[in-house]
């Protein structure tokens, strides 16, 4: 090997630790949940397209990602490993256990819209729904996530006024900015300033005077001075 071939490899190797320590995500491989190793690869993929980094590089940082278990398993795979997709293939191979749809159904049902923002929520529920063993027509889809949100969004948004996930999440955001429009102007209105003119008046005017707390003379003491003896 040339010196100007061992310094592109050293130079190669030194930036892919370099773009691997700045990514935060971290795999252990201890847990039994599918989620958690999904996660890790959704994060590390948007890491490596925001940064542009290669796969050939992305492979060789890989290393640093990994603790624990997979850190071990890493180590006596890696010498059989040419690809970065490939590497994914493996990773959820060992580590990626498929979860069965009736459960993933019963997390799809167990909690419907409430304070979280429509839009995420429909994400939500549609990554879930991408996790099914089997293909969900969209119309099924549509149906399941319109279904599960605030009784104020179907409210607004008809059934029958979208035909996909993605319009869906188009009119919902629209309908929440409208709500939190009127919710804020509400808000406002009722925190107005009392006006200085109004309560001046009601200055001047003097204090009500409840006439049921009124102290009334006993009716033997009212007299008139015309029929005073002298």
């Amino acid at each position: 090997m040339s010196e100007a071939m061992l310094h592109n490899l050293v130079s190669s190797i030194a930036r892919s630790q370099a773009d691997a320590n700045r990514c935060t995500a971290r795999f252990d491989g201890r847990s039994k949940d599918a989620d958690e190793l999904e996660a890790f690869i959704d994060a590390i993929e948007v890491f490596r397209d925001c940064t542009n980094i290669s796969d050939e590089h992305a492979l060789r940082g890989l290393p640093m990602l990994l603790v624990g278990e997979a850190a071990v398993w890493w180590q006596g795979v890696k010498s059989t490993v040419t690809s970065w997709n490939e590497d994914l293939q493996r990773l959820r191979g060992m580590f990626g256990v498929p979860r069965p749809g009736y459960k993933i159904f019963r997390d799809i049902f167990s909690a419907e819209q409430n304070s979280e923002r429509a839009d995420v929520f429909v994400c939500k529920v549609r990554a879930l729904l991408s996790k099914l063993p089997y293909v969900v027509p969209e119309i099924m889809k549509l149906d399941i996530v319109y279904g599960l949100l605030d009784r104020r969004i179907r409210k607004r948004v008809p059934r029958d006024a979208v035909d996909g996930l993605e319009q869906l999440i188009t009119k919902v955001r629209l309908v929440e900015e409208q709500l939190a429009e009127v919710s804020s102007f509400i808000t406002d209105n009722n925190a107005s300033p009392v006006n200085p003119c109004s309560a001046k008046r009601r200055s001047i005017a003097g204090p009500s005077v409840n006439p049921s707390s009124a102290i009334h003379r006993p009716r033997s003491e009212l007299h008139c001075n015309h029929f005073e003896r002298p």
